[in-house]
């Protein structure tokens, strides 16, 4: 999971593919992290981010790499299966539960795609 997650950072970034704050959705970064994606990541680890980080790829990352270890580990002992790139990019996308969301179908195949051309090009 350590390797398709250094892979999340890069597939995320391609898949908001926005450079831009969505001022009407609180979607700030490269991410386009939520305040309620932040909130939720706080009450996971115990920390103290604030929605401003998420302007900051590394406390970004940070961020996405506890909410994406934690919630896909969930999913694992939910369904037993192992998360990948499409499943992990639909919680991303959609939440704890984004990957049962018919909604979040097209962002996790991207996701997909992505983490294939990724493994494609060597960077295991």
């Amino acid at each position: 999971m350590n390797e398709l997650m250094k892979a999340m950072f890069t597939i995320l970034m391609l898949a908001e593919n926005s450079t831009v704050d969505n001022v009407e959705e609180q979607a700030i970064g490269l991410y386009q992290i939520r305040p309620i994606f932040v909130e939720d990541v706080n009450r996971i680890a115990a920390t103290n981010f604030k929605h401003e980080d998420a302007r900051n790829a590394r406390l970004a990352q940070q961020m996405i790499f506890i909410y994406l270890k934690y919630y896909g580990e969930k999913y694992s002992k939910a369904t037993g299966k192992v998360a990948t790139a499409d499943i992990l990019g639909r919680i991303f996308n959609g939440g704890p539960k984004g990957y049962l969301k018919e909604a979040t179908l097209e962002y996790g195949r991207r996701c997909g795609n992505f983490h294939r051309q990724w493994i494609i090009e060597g960077n295991r």
